[in-house]
């Protein structure tokens, strides 16, 4: 990051917060050694009040969409583009030939509760522990190609609907900015637990029979699938997801100082 911007971004945080505070690491600490508690718990007050800022911006952005982020809504979210993937393979559970995805709506992402936050602005990173108690999802049009279990054959052409409760999401990540300026995700690591899946389908295999069977399996071992695929899988699934975040914050072009100007103002 440019000295410039860490000049800016710190005198942004200082008038946020009434005060000149120096966020550089090592700096606290002397701080601390030399005026003790009352310094501490000053300091440790300053900072609730950035994070509950930072939560503030988060849950407005996805109710209302952000024009300074430049995201739109996304609680309710609606995408109505084709989405494409092919060639996926989770090894000894499915082998992915191609998936066709139109029209995905989603509730409630807003509606979580905090478990606990923190945002360390001497090494830019977030903490977090969520609770969804619950998700809705509803897919228009799939059309998928697979093989399960390396030995079944698997085709659909139809409807989802999804609903997840008690659903906790415990991730951490640093932010870190390019040569441009340009921010993006880094170090991200995340734990998903689920309580409760309801899942229907429609088209599975051509049969209301089979698509009704496969939704009361799904929903029935959902929980314990997401959890073996974590332990297997875990540090795989967490990089494909920091890539796809992250092709989506470049296209943006959004840097550390406006992510700040963003948070403050």
């Amino acid at each position: 990051m440019k000295s410039l911007d860490k000049i800016a971004i710190v005198t942004l945080l200082a008038a946020f917060l009434g005060q000149s505070v120096s966020f550089e690491t090592g700096i606290k600490d002397e701080i601390l050694k030399a005026n003790g508690k009352p310094m501490e718990e000053h300091f440790l007050s300053e900072s609730r009040i950035l994070e509950d800022r930072i939560l503030e911006m988060v849950i407005s952005a996805i109710k209302n969409g952000s024009d300074c982020l430049g995201n739109p809504p996304l609680d309710p979210f609606e995408y109505e583009e084709n989405i494409h993937f092919e060639n996926i393979e989770v090894p000894d559970y499915v082998l992915l030939d191609y998936i066709n995805v139109d029209g995905i709506h989603s509730t409630k992402l807003s509606e979580f509760l905090v478990n606990s936050f923190t945002f360390s602005l001497a090494d830019l990173k977030v903490v977090f522990n969520f609770t969804f108690p619950e998700l809705n999802l509803r897919i228009d049009h799939y059309s998928f190609s697979a093989v399960v279990m390396n030995i079944i054959p698997l085709l659909g052409d139809g409807e989802v609907t999804l609903t997840v409760q008690d659903v906790v999401l415990a991730a951490s990540f640093s932010i870190g900015a390019s040569e441009s300026d340009s921010i993006f995700l880094d170090e991200l690591q995340l734990q998903l637990a689920v309580g409760i899946v309801k899942f229907a389908v429609t088209g599975l295999m051509g049969g209301s029979r089979t698509s009704y069977l496969a939704g009361e399996m799904a929903s029935e071992i959902g929980p314990q699938v997401i959890e073996e695929l974590q332990a297997s899988y875990g540090p795989e699934i967490a990089q494909e997801l920091q890539n796809f975040i992250n092709s989506f914050v470049s296209e943006s072009e959004l840097t550390l100082l406006k992510l700040m100007q963003c948070l403050l103002y």
